[in-house]
């Protein structure tokens, strides 16, 4: 396990920390940032000092679904995870989601679009965890979709439109969590909105 991946479990645990008021803003806010200047395991151990055990584990991947995929590039992993810190990320334009996607978004801004990717697979999941940051999924009309997620001091929001909807057309899963942040999902047509950039950051 390397020390990014470290960093991630350490701010999705202090999350679940601020999520149960074992922690108020400001220790959050002094946690995340000895977090990120963490440069080493025992540092980021020590983040997590003085606090209680969590009444409930944090979320674990969500499970690889169950249909055979239709196709799928050779060197495609069945997970991609992202990790954006004070940053903007974008994926969009012609690309093909992973079965299973988990982004961590702290102090950010994150655009997922949809509309023009090629599905692969008969279902694909995203895990989004938005602190103090910003997170959207463009889906376009006639897939179907399947939201939950929480908010603390933020805003979780599903406006997918759903009417129309073949039974058979693919499924997209979304868990969004959103500590003082906001994690919403749309339904648009391709080329509809003003940001259209399909760039990405890996």
């Amino acid at each position: 396990m390397t020390l990014e991946s470290d960093r991630e479990r350490i701010v999705e645990q202090l999350s679940a920390h601020f999520a149960e008021d074992h922690l108020d803003t400001k220790d959050l806010e002094d946690r995340f940032e000895r977090a990120y200047r963490a440069t080493s395991e025992a540092e980021l151990s020590n983040v997590l000092s003085g606090l209680p055990a969590l009444s409930k584990p944090t979320r674990s991947p969500a499970p690889r679904p169950s249909s055979a995929p239709l196709a799928r590039p050779m060197d495609m992993t069945p997970e991609r995870r992202y990790l954006a810190i004070m940053s903007s990320f974008r994926k969009g334009g012609d690309w093909t989601p992973n079965p299973r996607t988990t982004i961590k978004a702290i102090m950010a801004d994150v655009k997922i679009d949809l509309r023009d990717a090629t599905f692969m697979d008969r279902e694909i999941s995203f895990d989004i965890l938005a602190v103090m940051a910003e997170a959207t999924i463009l889906v376009p009309p006639g897939v179907r979709l399947e939201c939950d997620g929480f908010a603390v001091m933020g805003e979780f929001s599903d406006r997918h439109d759903s009417s129309g909807s073949d039974p058979d057309a693919p499924l997209v899963r979304i868990h969004g969590t959103a500590v003082m942040g906001r994690v919403t999902v749309q339904t648009r047509l391709p080329g509809e909105g003003h940001d259209q950039s399909s760039s990405s950051k890996r």
